[in-house]
């Protein structure tokens, strides 16, 4: 029984997209004659007329008119192949694969102000050949990155095309690297199979003379972006009043720990990390799997939602996921831009177990299974989300699953590997795919540079690991308490830091203050303060609460003088504390949620100076004729702060000077002030 499940989910994740989404909406209870009915075969388009452009090359056509030089939607495939090569007929083998499908010989213009394709009837796109055999071995492969990656981001104009080069690589006397690039709006994931699968077809028929034994396509591409324009919008208006709701409300920014603040203006500059899970690891996700009743794609999501959870502490958590978007059989062998993104939005709310959650992301997976017709670009449109340049306005992590069939190369002699290549660039502030391969789950997470450093995505590659083995220990186990620290890591944290803390010489001549001060002076970009999505470096943390100390000093604040405190969380609240101790005082911290009784009490009693406070807590604070000092602006450079003294103010303070008082509960009578020094 056991073998029968695992044969049968191991089929379920080789389906083509076609027949899984036509498995995935069967699973949401959608017959074969509502399928039928929602899909039908497309019509070639009317002869004369130039077809126009399918939803999504619709948005990436729009996008590169604004950005003309940009090469953020170049797409590549890299095959490092072992044996000979008849160049000749290689060149014969491409000319043929661009003759059949008429999307790669495609160029979009724009006529009467609408954008359409072009097909040019006959285009040879010639194979570049480049020798770098007779480099130093140590020196080869280097080189070879410079060159494709140069060749990756070249631009492409997509009125004039090619949208596709070929390149030949000579890395030694039978070793060879052919890449393949070509722009996002004719290509997509499931198009790079269905290119090796021709090539592996066509190259060792022509070396033969004979002919190959692919089946004539039905229809072009241009035919399916026709047919999609014309019959799509009356199918898909249930589908998108189910994506209104589901997106419905505020879409929540996933507030991921990062190593810099956010630009203001999103870059797309990127790195690459790749990983590999362990062979017994993978064959444990997989039996969870299959006990679970859900696919491979589902525990690995869920899993990584949950390390979101424990990232941010977020419960409400969108992330998108590309899927192939092929729902005719016909679609499964034609190379074109058919990809849709869904939106998967997860209420991690409860106090969930991992089980709980699986189920969860199971039926909101299904859910989006069955409504993934709609273009994600009519979806955006529905909802109409806020915008930003800073960041991608509904989701901004992505997670992918590939378990594409794997190539048969036997008849060529070829030995082939499919390489991977770091272009530095990245859509998102977190991309992570996972591709089922024979030695295991691979993975590769496509991270911002902008955001991130290298050794943070190492981080979030062993927590992911970590996680995924906590997960197919117990997966009862409550997300909160599962485990994402690898031993390592654990060690280093509760014994290693502990120790050296514990045993090093501290500063004992340096105040908290002035610690803050000299690592303000280390390290100034780094981020000191996080809210929301907020934050500031500990330069411009250190810069305003210099600026206030320096008004507070300018109100009589100095050694042995309180100072209270009323505000929400918030950054604000982070800098005045800082500030009142810079000018020498010491804070009173008054929690507005307290009854106004026991805040007058506390003032009273404590005797304080000055209130720093925020403008909407001002009614409920029983502060009379004590002077108040608003936060509200602090942060702004147009406040009258802006022309004040922003440098490290002179310490008026020893340890042995007031830092701050703290108020007992008063359960056993009147509440106490509390009096601690700096030391």
């Amino acid at each position: 029984m056991d073998n029968d499940q695992n044969n049968l989910g191991n089929r379920k994740e080789q389906l083509s997209p076609a027949r899984r989404a036509l498995l995935e909406k069967r699973l949401r209870g959608v017959t074969n004659d509502q399928q039928q009915q929602q899909t039908p075969t497309p019509s070639i388009g009317k002869a004369g007329s130039l077809p126009p452009l399918s939803f999504s090359q619709q948005r990436l056509w729009f996008l590169d008119q604004l950005e003309p030089e940009s090469s953020v939607y170049n797409l590549y495939l890299a095959l490092k192949i072992q044996g000979a090569i008849d160049h000749t007929v290689l060149q014969e083998s491409l000319d043929e694969i661009v003759n059949r499908h008429s999307v790669l010989r495609t160029r979009f213009i724009s006529r009467q102000g609408q954008a359409v394709q072009l097909v040019d009837a006959n285009l040879r796109i010639p194979l570049t050949f480049i020798d770098l055999s007779q480099i130093a071995a140590q020196e080869r492969d280097e080189r070879f990155k410079q060159v494709a990656v140069e060749a990756i981001r070249t631009p492409y104009n997509l009125a004039e095309g090619p949208l596709v080069h070929f390149y030949l690589v000579q890395m030694g006397i039978q070793t060879h690297i052919l890449l393949v690039c070509v722009h996002h709006i004719i290509f997509d994931g499931w198009s790079i199979h269905i290119f090796q699968k021709e090539l592996a077809a066509i190259y060792p028929a022509r070396l033969q003379q004979k002919q190959h034994l692919l089946n004539p396509l039905p229809f072009q591409y241009s035919d399916f972006a026709d047919w999609q324009r014309t019959n799509l919008p009356s199918m898909t208006s249930p589908q998108i009043a189910y994506w209104e709701k589901q997106l419905e409300g505020s879409l929540p920014e996933l507030q991921l720990p990062s190593d810099r603040q956010r630009p203001p203006i999103q870059t797309y500059r990127g790195g690459t990390f790749f990983f590999k899970l362990p062979a017994n690891l993978t064959a444990e996700i997989k039996a969870l799997s299959q006990q679970e009743g859900v696919t491979l794609f589902m525990v690995l999501l869920a899993a990584f939602k949950a390390l979101l959870y424990r990232y941010t502490s977020q419960t409400d958590i969108l992330v998108g996921f590309p899927i192939a978007n092929r729902n005719l059989p016909e679609l499964d062998n034609l190379i074109g831009f058919f990809v849709n993104t869904l939106v998967l939005r997860t209420d991690l709310s409860g106090n969930l177990t991992f089980h709980e959650l699986l189920s969860r992301v199971r039926q909101t997976a299904l859910d989006a299974y069955a409504n993934q017709d709609v273009p994600f670009e009519q979806v955006v449109q529905a909802i109409n989300p806020a915008r930003t340049l800073s960041r991608q306005s509904i989701f901004q992590v992505m997670f992918a699953f590939q378990s594409e069939p794997a190539v048969d190369w036997s008849a060529t002699g070829w030995t082939v590997e499919q390489l991977e290549i770091d272009i530095d660039t990245s859509m998102f502030d977190l991309t992570i795919s996972m591709e089922d391969k024979e030695t295991g789950l691979g993975g590769r997470i496509e991270y911002s540079a902008d955001l991130f450093n290298a050794a943070a995505i190492q981080r979030i590659a062993s927590h992911f690991q970590t996680i995924l083995e906590s997960i197919v220990a117990n997966p009862q186990e409550r997300i909160c308490t599962l485990n994402i620290l690898p031993a390592q890591e654990r060690e280093r944290i509760l014994i290693e830091w502990t120790q050296t803390w514990s045993e090093s010489d501290f500063p004992a001549n340096r105040l908290f203050h002035q610690l803050i001060e000299d690592q303000a002076e280390r390290t100034p970009d780094a981020i000191a303060v996080v809210y929301h999505s907020h934050a500031i470096s500990y330069h411009e943390l250190n810069r305003y609460a210099n600026r206030l100390a320096y008004q507070l000093r300018n109100a009589g604040i100095g050694p042995e003088v309180l100072v209270a405190i009323s505000a929400t969380r918030s950054v604000e609240l982070v800098v005045a504390l800082l500030a009142v101790m810079k000018a020498g005082g010491g804070f009173l911290p008054l929690d507005p949620t307290y009854p106004r009784d026991r805040l007058a009490y506390m003032l009273s009693d404590s005797r304080a100076a000055l209130l720093l406070t925020q403008h909407n807590l001002l009614a409920s604070l029983p502060y009379e004729d004590l002077p108040v000092i608003l936060l509200d602006d602090i942060l702004k450079d147009t406040h009258e702060f802006a022309g004040r003294d922003d440098r490290n103010p002179n310490n008026l303070v020893t340890g042995d000077n007031l830092a701050y008082v703290i108020y007992t509960s008063g359960s056993t009578g009147q509440p106490k002030g509390a009096v601690n020094p700096h030391r």
